[in-house]
């Protein structure tokens, strides 16, 4: 097992080495990194995402403490003929069917394992983001952002459960483009 370090959030997690070299998912903030190869370096970890030579970039699915209620749920009623599986089939139905981009100039949702629906919205035309959180929610660290853009009434894309560090860089993104800063 390779020890594999989250440059998002600095959690460690364990890989199996045939997974070296290869892109993963962090369990704990949901974002999309590579493990290091035999030899190769670890990345160095960062408290928020940290901008490429093209800007910033996240990619990353909602994080399983998301839905901790239904794996919960699913693990206590699982002796109960099999009542649990329903639940922990919508906690990985919840996890694996979102799938979310965000960048410099672009928020981009995607949603479904059979039929998928794409949206994507453009920074610059973004009305308002809206960011919100249970208590529950804040003590676990994440977040739901709805994002509007001007050219529609209501929510455009949603982005559920998602790591707070993440939520406050969309909304940071948002602020940079409204007063014209490209840093």
């Amino acid at each position: 097992m390779i020890d594999a370090i989250c440059p998002y959030c600095g959690a460690h997690q364990p890989v199996d080495e045939s997974r070296a070299g290869r892109e993963i998912y962090c369990e704990a903030c949901g974002a999309k990194f590579r493990v290091p190869a035999a030899g190769e370096p670890a990345v160095e970890s960062a408290a928020a995402p940290s901008p490429g030579p093209e800007g910033f970039h996240w990619e990353g699915r909602p994080v399983r403490r998301d839905q901790l209620g239904m794996w919960i749920l699913g693990i206590v009623l699982l002796p109960v003929f099999g009542v649990g599986l329903l639940f922990l089939g919508k906690a990985l139905l919840h996890k694996y069917s979102r799938h979310y981009t965000v960048t410099q100039t672009h928020i981009i949702t995607r949603h479904g394992i059979l039929s998928i629906d794409t949206r994507q919205v453009a920074v610059k035309d973004i009305r308002s983001i809206d960011v919100q959180a249970t208590v529950w929610q804040r003590l676990l660290g994440i977040r739901r952002v709805e994002v509007s853009t001007a050219g529609t009434e209501g929510v455009d894309v949603s982005l559920l459960g998602i790591p707070a560090n993440i939520a406050n860089a969309i909304q940071h993104l948002q602020i940079k483009q409204a007063h014209g800063h490209d840093d």
